[in-house]
């Protein structure tokens, strides 16, 4: 899974806690792969507003030393990468024997990514957008709006 950071989103955070950016990213980096494992159980939307067309998730991560904290995130759902994420009707077939061409050429097939149980790939694009220490939803919900507004990010 690849994670970028939305400066607009993130800097200020980050500069709040200097010390501990790379213990934070690394929290933010499991937190969100498990979320992504696990099909997003601990995940609530964050906002209705949409940003590049993708849903705003947010979900509480804890940072260790920092604290708890919220993070916005979206899943960029449109990379090449993502495009695996259910079984085809050709796949189904294999297993009763209908089709045996998978098995042929099984040598020149590239490496799948990781499935999870829920058929979701865990080498997503994920962007985080906005990280906040304010734990108590509506007011992080507020903050992410606006933050959204300004950066020009909304839909």
């Amino acid at each position: 899974m690849k994670i970028t950071y939305e400066r607009s989103g993130c800097k200020q955070f980050f500069k709040k806690h200097r010390d501990d950016e790379k213990t934070i990213k690394s929290c933010i980096e499991n937190a969100l792969n498990l979320q992504l494992e696990t099909g997003m159980s601990k995940v609530k939307r964050a906002v209705s507003a949409r940003v590049g067309g993708q849903c705003v998730y947010e979900c509480r991560v804890n940072l260790k030393r920092t604290g708890s904290a919220r993070v916005a995130f979206i899943v960029n759902e449109n990379d090449d990468c993502d495009n695996n994420n259910h079984l085809s009707n050709k796949e189904n077939n294999t297993f009763n024997g209908t089709d045996h061409s998978r098995h042929e050429n099984n040598n020149q097939r590239k490496p799948e990514a990781k499935k999870t149980s829920q058929g979701i790939t865990n080498d997503k694009n994920v962007t985080v957008l906005f990280i906040s220490s304010t734990l108590q939803k509506d007011e992080f919900t507020r903050l992410l709006e606006h933050n959204l507004k300004e950066a020009g990010l909304c839909d």
